[in-house]
């Protein structure tokens, strides 16, 4: 026999409470360990193989008095197979050169100045872009600036340990005024 159209059970989940069912689920979904999360910051690697530089083509002016206070640049390294940047446990510096300095002139120029960044110190500086994970850090050189019109800035990484080469990136020349 058939239930009579009276009888009928009708179950109905208003609008709001599919919403909030939904919205816990996705929230556990995204809290659930070992399931990786697309905006979780990877893992520090010891070794790469290239560093991306890219710099602004002047240098800038923070302070509002008359010349330009530093560099801002953001930085990707590079390991073998991976194809998107990784973050890193050695050692990044960037180099300061007064004028033009060629990519062969690097490891013997003596830089005007140096910042060293520690894996530790470079955490607060991870930033995700549409190239992938690097850092971003205004560099400031303080109260002696270079009297250049053009300074050269690279990037060079010292794995820990030393265990792996060291590895430089491509020199960026910039100016000092705006053109």
């Amino acid at each position: 026999m058939f239930p009579s159209p009276t009888k009928r059970f009708v179950t109905f989940v208003s609008p709001f409470v599919s919403f909030v069912l939904l919205f816990v689920s996705f929230v556990l979904a995204a809290a659930t360990p070992g399931c990786p999360q697309p905006n979780a910051m990877p893992p520090q690697t010891p070794e790469v193989d290239r560093i991306g530089l890219l710099a602004l083509p002047t240098a800038l002016n923070w302070d509002g008095r008359p010349g330009p206070d530093g560099v801002q640049t953001i930085v990707h390294l590079f390991r073998p197979p991976a194809p998107q940047p990784v973050l890193v446990s050695g050692t990044l510096e960037f180099l300061l050169f007064e004028g033009r300095v060629s990519r062969e002139e690097l490891t013997g120029a003596k830089p005007f100045h140096v910042w060293p960044f520690t894996a530790a110190q470079l955490e607060p500086y991870v930033r995700r872009s549409v190239f992938g994970w690097g850092y971003a850090l205004r560099l400031p050189w303080g109260p002696r600036a270079p009297q250049s019109s053009s300074i050269t800035l690279a990037a060079r990484y010292t794995p820990p340990g030393a265990k792996a080469p060291t590895v430089y990136s491509a020199p960026t020349t910039i100016a000092m005024k705006p053109s």
